[in-house]
């Protein structure tokens, strides 16, 4: 839709909140006018940020996003090697004042920098650590707050190919320019792209396939070089404004007439974008046009779900526009916000009591040896539920959901003062205040009509159901034994657990029919049963660890660091490292034939008198395909472990695949003494079963041909086959032991069947078995 105003009062008001402090009805994308090259900011509404890029020099970076009211960031990412475009990362992250730090990832194209481009990779390389670094693939999404984020392309210098969302291959000029990360942003109507210094060899060929979207937003490729930003790529997408970043010491002629013609559809039926935002005119000039703007100043979007119009100023400038409707971009899962200005409330008619609860609720900062002030809630229905109304009522910072907080079917949503949140990041990022162990240590949600859904309550507070819980442990957090059951009892409900936050994208909680193994028999559970297939094995029989079954090792270790070793005196050891923490994948398992698998393994948290601080973790996660998905996280708090404890795992559909892999990592190991910390894994195993797991007595009709032996019916009775011969032999020096829940230690004595003999065991460390 065409322009419209200069922007209200009402919206101005919205946009001009104090600090980091964007609603969560704002996303706001912040064209930092940097000397030279590009910049991008970009806070979503759950409080994640992304900087896309930090220009050549970061100083004047570093304080916009302090301004801001930033210490940190989420995301960083190099949309290629020109150093216009990552130079100003040392000044961001070390030389700053003060310096920031990003929490989650560091993004770059696949493959080293193209021949012949500067040397300044070492700079990015240096300042970016192994474990966090990665190159997303084509096609990939996230989802933060309702807005998606799409990979749209690629590049990988060692195929000489930029890579499109849809698999499409296209081999440019050997240029590093060609080889630039796009992404495409949308939430509602409202959509932007990005894509570096794409060159119209590329262009030309993605922009058929992302044409659906009717792009309000621009962010013109290459400062506007004649090398980009095709006629073609104009036509076909078609946006309603253009942004340009150009700093004053850009020499170049940038943005050129020709790229401000093809924006304004000269030569073609198309009509043009309405206005052309550009940050500086550069010392070599630049073209111009009666829509075109020298702002001289950053370029901050703002665009507002609930009235579906986006903002631009800078400068002199300060126009609202209408976003489009009905785009919205890629479908990125059923959790989904709904596309469009107008959220349909029909999901909260439909709400039955018990359906929404209080899942976990984590009341410790990270200052006080938690993760966060967090809120967890959890959907038993089996469809998504829209909030659009609802209240969380804690003791300060109490928060009202709008429409954009939708919780899936059977699914989390994550509510923090922390972001990312024990390394998830928070549905709605806000700022909400727990009292820790006091009379108002509670947390309540209430339907729209004020009216209260559930409640949890611990230590001397006034509101709880049942029987209020008691004082929680230091940096601990209340989590419901199983996931939205509710007798309407806190004591009965919760138990006290190391902080594991889950956010929307964590996926549905698996149904609990694990608990009937409280039952000791071992003849009584057919399931889980020892599966046939020993798909890998590794119990760290040297020093050296085993390429043939780990790659991409990042300063992991096997040595004789462990206590009471459950095999050989050899363990996985990731003691972390003056940069952050260890990490380690196994090779590509092939999963794709079986019909389930097992994992298990033996883990200890030891620290030679240095025990692993608050936030220093351990992470086992499996590869879906394409993303990390966690199996568990173990706290780097408390006393060292004198012995091994044993992890076992039915592992989900989502690993049975071709290209799985298992990792371990440790986080947030970060001073000089990092080899007294330690996490130790040893006796790694998996087993799998083809889709014929279960064997038949298929042999029996052999016995139908030898009528003579008429004296022997007993054969009848060998159903004892049924059996399944093949548990028998015990596959490895342990055998697997059966997955068995645990009492904590705060619910009484704890109790609890140990996987083989009986035995019972006591509490460990200041926490009981779960």
């Amino acid at each position: 839709m065409k322009y419209v105003i200069s922007a209200t009062v009402l919206f101005l008001s919205l946009c001009l909140l104090p600090l980091n402090q964007c609603t969560a009805q704002e996303l706001k994308i912040h064209v930092i006018n940097v000397s030279f090259g590009d910049a991008t900011f970009i806070e979503f509404p759950d409080g994640t940020t992304w900087l896309i890029d930090q220009g050549i020099n970061g100083d004047y970076i570093n304080d916009y996003i302090d301004n801001l009211g930033y210490s940190s960031f989420d995301y960083v990412i190099a949309t290629h090697f020109d150093r216009d475009h990552y130079g100003g990362i040392d000044e961001v992250l070390s030389a700053g004042s003060p310096p920031l730090s990003y929490n989650t990832a560091a993004y770059e194209h696949v493959g080293p920098k193209v021949t012949g481009d500067d040397s300044y990779t070492a700079v990015w390389d240096g300042e970016t650590t192994s474990p966090m670094r990665s190159s997303p693939s084509a096609g990939q999404t996230w989802n933060f707050g309702g807005v998606t984020v799409e990979c749209v392309c690629i590049g990988d210098t060692n195929n000489e190919w930029n890579e499109l969302l849809d698999g499409t291959k296209v081999y440019p000029d050997y240029d590093e320019n060609s080889f630039s990360i796009g992404f495409r942003i949308s939430w509602g109507g409202f959509d932007y792209l990005t894509c570096g210094d794409l060159t119209d060899d590329v262009e030309d060929v993605l922009d058929g396939k992302i044409s659906s979207n009717n792009f309000d937003v621009l962010h013109v490729n290459h400062h506007g070089s004649s090398s980009s930003t095709s006629l073609s790529w104009c036509e076909t997408l078609q946006p309603e404004n253009a942004v340009i970043s150009v700093g004053s010491s850009n020499s170049y002629g940038h943005p050129t007439q020709a790229t401000i013609d093809h924006l304004n559809g000269v030569g073609s039926s198309w009509g043009g974008v309405d206005w052309i935002y550009v940050t500086e005119q550069g010392s070599g000039g630049g073209g111009s046009a009666s829509n075109l703007s020298y702002l001289t100043d950053d370029i901050v979007i703002t665009y507002n779900y609930g009235t579906n119009q986006y903002n631009i100023s800078g400068g002199s400038k300060n126009d609202t526009y209408s976003a489009d409707e009905g785009s919205g971009g890629p479908t990125q899962t059923p959790t989904q916000t709904p596309t469009g200005p107008t959220p349909t409330p029909t999901a909260t008619a439909t709400v039955n009591p018990g359906d929404i609860v209080v899942n976990q609720v984590g009341p410790f900062s990270t200052s006080s040896g938690g993760v966060g002030e967090y809120v967890e809630l959890y959907n038993n229905s089996s469809s998504p539920v829209n909030l659009d109304g609802w209240q969380l009522n804690v003791y300060s910072g109490d928060y009202t959901f709008t429409a954009a907080d939708e919780i899936p079917a059977k699914g989390f949503y994550l509510i923090t003062d922390t972001s990312p949140c024990g390394g998830v990041t928070p549905d709605v990022y806000t700022d909400i205040g727990i009292t820790d162990n006091g009379a108002n240590s509670y947390a309540q949600i209430l339907d729209s009509g004020s009216s209260v859904v559930d409640t949890i309550g611990w230590a001397d507070s006034s509101l709880f159901e049942g029987t209020k819980l008691g004082t929680l442990g230091w940096g601990k957090a209340w989590k419901r034994t199983t996931d939205g059951a509710d007798t309407q009892n806190n004591l009965s409900d919760f138990s006290e657990v190391v902080c594991n936050p889950r956010n929307s994208l964590t996926g549905p909680s698996p149904t609990p029919t694990v608990t009937p193994t409280h039952t000791q028999t071992p003849t009584q559970t057919p399931t889980p049963y020892v599966l046939p297939v020993q798909v890998f094995f590794d119990d760290f029989p040297s020093t050296t660890i085993d390429t043939g079954k780990w790659t991409e090792n990042f300063t992991a270790e096997s040595n004789d660091t462990g206590i009471a070793e459950p095999s050989g005196s050899y363990s996985l050891n990731l003691d972390g490292h003056t940069t952050g923490g260890d990490e380690i994948r196994t090779q590509v398992l092939d999963l794709s034939g079986y019909a389930e698998a097992t994992l298990g393994y033996y883990w200890e948290r030891t620290g030679d008198g240095n025990s692993t601080e608050g936030g220093e973790d351990l992470w086992a996660d499996y590869w879906n395909g394409s993303d990390w998905v966690n199996l568990y996280q173990y706290g780097g708090y408390g006393p060292d472990m004198t012995t091994y404890d044993y992890e076992f795992a039915n592992l989900p559909a989502g690993a049975l695949h071709s290209a799985f892999r298992l990792r371990f990592r440790s986080v947030g190991t970060i001073h000089s003494f990092q080899s007294f910390d330690d996490w130790l894994v040893d006796d790694v195993e998996i087993r799998a079963a083809a889709a014929t797991a279960t064997p038949t007595p298929t042999a029996t009709p052999t016995i139908t041909p030898t009528p003579t032996t008429t004296a022997t019916p007993t054969i009848t009775a060998t159903p004892t086959i049924t059996a399944t011969p093949t548990i028998t032999p015990t596959p490895t020096p342990w055998d697997f032991p059966r997955r068995v829940n645990f009492q904590p230690a705060a619910a009484g004595t704890p109790t609890g069947y140990a996987p083989d003999n009986g035995s019972l065991y006591g509490t460990r460390g200041d926490y009981g078995w779960q």
